[in-house]
């Protein structure tokens, strides 16, 4: 899945579940710099994307 995604993804375990938290941290100044939120739009947006299709055909499978 991390290979199809092209990029670091975070896997966090749930303690007393069979689940995973999955995060990718996007690089930039978040909210706080107005001026860049197209930009961190932009890169959310494609991490979303691109998690979304690395996920998919495995969920596909349950």
């Amino acid at each position: 899945m991390e290979a199809e995604f092209d990029g670091g993804l975070a896997w966090e375990r749930l303690d007393g579940k069979r689940a995973y938290r999955i995060k990718k941290r996007v690089s930039g100044k978040g909210l706080t710099d107005e001026e860049q939120w197209d930009v961190t739009q932009e890169r959310i947006v494609d991490a979303m994307i691109r998690l979304y299709s690395s996920i998919k055909p495995y969920v596909d499978k349950i």
